[in-house]
């Protein structure tokens, strides 16, 4: 994967892929250019979560600009609502980035 490098900014590095825990969870590392960025990322999906009734741990490292965010945790393990959080996660995020680029 190539980084995406921006005139006097760090470059992006996205993680590729959500990891399975167990198969009751999925995990996944986002990094971003500054703390705006991170913080707008965390607003975003508070509303989500606050609007759809689905919850997720945020571990959050303000001096690394980063957040690990894990899903799901259904005892009966993933669901397809995990699944499209999942997603939903992804698409805020290449949002987010496609703005902090301009």
């Amino acid at each position: 994967m190539i980084p995406v490098k921006l005139a006097g900014r760090k470059p992006i590095v996205p993680k590729e892929r959500w990891i399975s825990l167990a198969k009751k969870q999925l995990k996944k590392e986002y990094r971003f250019l500054d703390l705006e960025d991170l913080s707008t990322f965390v607003g975003w999906i508070t509303s989500w979560e606050t609007s759809n009734q689905r919850f997720s741990l945020m571990l959050i490292d303000t001096k690394e600009q980063k957040i690990e965010i894990v899903i799901g945790g259904d005892p009966i393990g993933l669901t397809e609502l995990d699944i499209e959080q999942a997603k939903e996660y992804d698409a805020i995020y290449s949002q987010l980035t496609t703005i902090a680029r301009k």
